[in-house]
C-alpha cells in the first residue's frame, strides 16, 4: 500500500513488483535447475523400440479386441494405428454402425507422458473388460477406438538420439501440429525451418499427416481428442488467426464445451481451465490437427487437452513437459476419467444408446464374463504401470477424492520450497507478459 500513489498508480506498482519478481525468477530457474532437475527414466518411460515392442505385444495378447496396422512415417520408421473394439459385434447393441473415436498421442517429441497416457487408458480399458467390468465391456461392445499411441516416431527418435529435450518437431523439422490443411501458412506458424513452428513447405508434407488426414476421412469419428503436455487444460476449436479474427466458431461448440467443463469435473478438476483455443490464449495457431478435424471434417466433438505441464519456461524442457518417473503413475490416474464423458456422449450422440450398468451387466453375464488380463503382462514397470483397478472407480466422488489427494501428493513431495515459489510465479509471469508467443513453448 502507497498513500502517496493514486489508485491507478498503486496497481501499476504491484504489477511491475510481481513482473519483475517473476523475471527473477525466470532467471533464478534457468540457472537453479540443478537440484531438482530430472531426465526420462526408460525403466519407466517408453522409448522408441520399447514402444514399438510393447504395441505389438498387446496386440498379440487381445486378438479379439485389439486389431494393430502399421504404416511408415516421412523416415520410414512404424506408425501403430491400434483398433480397439469387440470384433464379434459388428453393431452396437441396437443395430447402429459403430462410431469411432480417434485419438493421437504423441504428435510433439518432447512430450513423454501423452504416449504413457495411451498405454494407461488401453491397459486399463483392456484389464477391466477381461474382468468383466460393465462400463468397459459396454464401450469395447459399441465403439471402436482408433489409437495412434506416438504419431511422431521420427522426431522422439532424434531427441533421444541427440539428448535434445527441447525438440518438437519431426526428424525432418516440421511441426506436424501446423502442418494441416486448415488456415495453413497463417502467422501463427512459421516458414523458418529453424523455428519450433515450422510448417513445412506446403500443407501434408509429412507422410504422418497424410496418414492421419487420410484415416480421419475413411473412417469419420464422432469425437477426436488431441492429447499434449506442458499445461492443464481442455481446449476446443479454432485455433488459427482468421478464427480468432472473425469469432468463428464451429458448429457444435455449445455441446463441446458443455463437454469439456464435465471431463474438468470428472477428473477432480486436475485440469485448470476449459475453453475455445483463440480465447483462452493470447497466441493463434494455424494449421493444427484439431482445427482440420472440426473445420473441414466437421467432427462434432473435437479437443485438445494439454493434460500435464510445469509452467515455468526450464531450459530443461523434459522437467517443464513431463512429470518425474515416480509421479507418472499417480498423474495417469488422475487423467483416467477424464475419457468417459467424451467416450459415452461421442456414443448417444451418434447412436442415441445410452449406458446401463443393469443392461450392460446382463451383456457381460450372457458372454461369460471374460476373465484374466493378459495384457498386464506388457507393464511390469511396476512405477508406472501398476493397475488401477485394485479400487473400484465406482462414483465421481471417488475419482474427485483421489485426484485431489494426488495434487496434494505430488506438491508435498516437491524437493524445495523454491520449486513452489518458482511454480506459483511461473503463472504470474506467464499471464503478465504479453508476448508469450515470442517468449514462451508452441503448443
Amino acid at each position: 500500500y502507497y498513500p502517496d500513489y493514486t489508485g491507478s498508480e498503486q496497481r501499476l506498482m504491484g504489477e511491475l513488483f510481481f513482473f519483475v519478481l517473476s523475471c527473477v525468477t525466470f532467471v533464478l530457474a534457468q540457472h537453479n535447475d540443478g537440484g531438482n532437475d530430472y531426465y526420462p527414466d526408460y525403466t519407466t518411460y517408453h522409448n522408441v523400440e520399447s514402444y514399438g515392442a510393447a504395441v505389438k505385444q498387446l496386440a498379440a495378447l487381445n486378438p479379439d479386441i485389439v486389431r494393430l496396422e502399421t504404416t511408415r512415417s516421412s523416415q520410414g520408421q512404424d506408425v501403430h494405428l491400434i483398433r480397439l473394439s469387440d470384433l464379434s459385434l459388428p453393431k452396437t447393441y441396437n443395430g447402429q454402425d459403430k462410431p469411432k473415436i480417434l485419438i493421437t498421442f504423441g504428435e510433439h517429441a518432447r512430450e513423454f507422458i501423452p504416449v504413457e497416457s495411451f498405454f494407461h487408458l488401453v491397459y486399463n480399458l483392456t484389464t477391466d473388460y477381461r474382468q468383466g467390468d460393465p462400463l468397459a465391456q459396454f464401450l469395447i461392445s459399441n465403439v471402436e477406438f482408433l489409437l495412434i499411441g506416438m504419431l511422431n516416431p521420427d522426431g522422439r527418435r532424434y531427441l533421444e538420439t541427440s539428448k535434445d529435450y527441447c525438440w518438437r518437431k519431426t526428424g525432418t523439422a516440421v511441426d506436424l501440429n501446423r502442418n494441416f490443411g486448415w488456415e495453413f501458412g497463417g502467422p501463427g506458424s512459421s516458414g523458418d525451418p529453424k523455428s519450433e513452428e515450422y510448417r513445412g513447405p506446403s500443407a501434408f508434407s509429412e507422410a504422418e499427416s497424410r496418414f492421419l488426414r487420410d484415416l480421419a476421412h475413411k473412417e469419420q469419428p464422432v469425437a477426436y481428442m488431441s492429447m499434449h503436455s506442458g499445461a492443464q487444460d481442455i481446449f476446443v476449436s479454432y485455433a488459427d488467426t482468421e478464427s480468432k479474427r472473425i469469432r468463428r466458431r464451429h458448429f457444435n461448440v455449445d455441446a463441446t464445451l458443455t463437454l469439456a467443463r464435465e471431463m474438468k469435473h470428472k477428473s477432480g478438476n486436475y485440469f485448470q481451465s476449459v475453453g475455445i483455443v483463440y480465447e483462452a490464449n493470447d497466441y493463434t495457431a494455424d494449421g493444427t490437427i484439431g482445427d482440420y478435424m472440426a473445420g473441414v471434417l466437421n467432427i462434432p466433438f473435437v479437443f485438445v487437452l494439454e493434460i500435464w505441464g510445469d509452467r515455468i519456461d526450464y531450459q530443461n524442457c523434459f522437467r517443464q513437459f513431463n512429470p518425474r518417473a515416480d509421479h507418472l503413475k499417480q498423474d495417469l490416474d488422475a487423467l483416467f476419467p477424464v475419457y468417459f464423458p467424451v467416450f459415452l456422449e461421442g456414443l448417444r450422440y451418434a447412436t442415441k444408446l445410452t449406458y446401463s450398468p443393469d443392461a450392460a451387466k446382463t451383456l457381460v453375464d450372457s458372454k461369460s464374463a471374460k476373465t484374466g488380463s493378459k495384457s498386464s503382462e506388457l507393464f511390469n514397470r511396476e512405477a508406472a504401470h501398476k493397475s488401477a483397478t485394485s479400487g473400484k472407480r465406482s462414483s465421481g466422488r471417488q475419482q474427485s477424492q483421489s485426484s485431489r489427494a494426488t495434487e496434494s501428493s505430488r506438491l508435498d513431495d516437491l524437493h524445495s520450497g523454491l520449486d513452489r515459489v518458482e511454480r506459483m510465479l511461473g503463472v504470474v509471469r506467464n499471464r503478465l507478459r504479453g508476448w508469450r508467443k515470442g517468449e514462451g513453448f508452441a503448443r
